[in-house]
């Protein structure tokens, strides 16, 4: 399904049933430039499964959060910085 700018919209999505991050995918695949992309979740079971779907969809996306040790963390950014990650799901990664 492609999604039009009225599906995007939070509303229009629970209207129809679906998933905020099936509109993420499809933002990712036909607006976002190539390159490194960063998505903020609410909390850490939500960036985890946004990370899944994003690379089920074929953009490979890795979470962050303050779960992981400060070396995770630093590698996590390294491979999105160096293109092994085309896409981080993070909460409150700028407070880290």
């Amino acid at each position: 399904m492609r999604y039009t700018r009225d599906h995007q919209t939070k509303r229009g999505l629970e209207r129809r049933g679906c998933d905020a991050t099936l509109a993420t995918i499809e933002m990712i695949q036909t607006i976002a430039p190539p390159g490194p992309g960063i998505v903020s979740a609410k909390d850490k079971e939500a960036a985890r499964e946004c990370a899944e779907q994003l690379t089920s969809a074929g953009i490979v996306a890795t979470s962050i959060h303050s779960g992981h040790s400060p070396a995770d963390r630093k590698s996590k950014i390294a491979d999105l910085l160096a293109g092994r990650v085309r896409c981080l799901v993070h909460v409150d990664l700028l407070t880290e």
